[in-house]
């Protein structure tokens, strides 16, 4: 948990959403959690911000996480990636409202609150109804601006030479670590 959160505390504009209180206009209170974690994540940065001592608002953020989430309950060692997805979860979950696409009539996705580019990454369903010209709704959260990112898998019928695209949303992205790296020696100085 201190690895993410001193990863996540070292993103400025995550950090600046919510010292600055920006997220308060955003959180969705009819969601299980009501905002409460949102709440103890910007208390953090307010901290970390003050060069106090966050001990009371990591101890905090662990007890919001433990409460929703019921395997981060107790003091066991967990997998920081898991909990990282986790806690994004619950903060997209949170932050995730519905904005009118009449709003946007020259957009084709509605931009986030936090800044004013298009969301990044569409749903297949969302995509759907955007080719059929009936979508009056978009889902949107200041997550999708910072953390997500979009795959695109193409593929090559080798008979028939069709190409097929599917495109694919994610929020965090496992890579491989190289097992061994060999540095050169005449590089060092």
């Amino acid at each position: 948990m201190n690895a993410i959160l001193q990863c996540v505390t070292h993103t400025p504009l995550l950090r600046n959403y919510y010292t600055s209180g920006l997220y308060q206009a955003h959180v969705n209170k009819k969601v299980a959690t009501t905002g409460i974690l949102s709440e103890v994540v910007a208390d953090f940065f307010r901290e970390y911000e003050h060069a106090n001592d966050p001990i009371d608002s990591l101890r905090k953020i662990k007890n919001a996480i433990g409460k929703y989430i019921p395997q981060f309950q107790g003091y066991d060692q967990h997998d920081a990636q898991e909990f990282l997805a986790m806690m994004l979860d619950k903060l997209i979950t949170e932050l995730t409202r519905n904005v009118a696409m009449s709003a946007f009539p020259l957009a084709k996705t509605a931009p986030s609150g936090f800044n004013s580019g298009a969301s990044p990454v569409k749903s297949q369903q969302e995509s759907k109804e955007d080719s059929k010209g009936a979508e009056t709704e978009r889902k949107i959260s200041v997550m999708d601006d910072l953390f997500c990112g979009e795959l695109t898998n193409v593929i090559t019928c080798p008979n028939c030479n069709k190409v097929s695209e599917k495109k694919e949303s994610f929020y965090y992205l496992s890579l491989p670590l190289p097992q061994e790296v060999h540095i050169p020696t005449s590089n060092l100085v």
